[in-house]
C-alpha cells in the first residue's frame, strides 16, 4: 500500500503547529535571557546605590549605561535599605503573529548595608 499522500497530509497538518512551539520556545528563551540580565543589572545598581554619596540622578545614569532601554527606573532608599525596580519594554520575536507585539519585564532587588 502507497502511504505517501497520507504522510504529506499529516505534515501539512502538523508543520502550523511545529513552527508555533518553535516560535513559543524562541521567544520564552529570549525572554528568560533579558529578565536575567535586567536583574543583574538592577544588582549592580542597587550595591551602588548602598554609597551615601550617590545621588538618584548618578544611580539612575549607571542604570542607563548599562540598558538604555529602561522606561522606569524607580529607587527607594531607607535607613539600612536601598530598594531598586527597573522596567523595559522587549519586542517580541514571535509573538507578533499572536499579537502580542512586546512584554513587560520589571525586576526589583533590595540591597541591605
Amino acid at each position: 500500500m502507497n502511504n505517501k499522500g497520507q504522510t504529506l497530509v499529516v505534515f501539512i497538518i502538523l508543520l502550523p503547529i511545529i513552527i508555533a512551539v518553535l516560535g513559543y520556545l524562541t521567544d520564552k528563551c529570549y525572554l528568560l535571557y533579558q529578565e536575567k540580565r535586567q536583574k543583574e543589572t538592577t544588582s549592580i545598581v542597587c550595591q551602588y546605590a548602598l554609597n551615601d554619596n550617590n545621588t538618584d540622578s548618578k544611580i539612575k545614569q549607571l542604570a542607563l549605561e548599562n540598558d538604555q532601554n529602561l522606561s522606569k527606573i524607580l529607587i527607594r532608599k531607607l535607613d539600612e535599605q536601598v530598594e531598586i525596580t527597573l522596567e523595559k519594554e522587549v519586542p517580541s520575536l514571535f509573538g507578533n503573529l499572536l499579537g502580542i507585539p512586546s512584554y513587560l519585564i520589571k525586576t526589583n532587588v533590595k540591597c541591605m548595608k
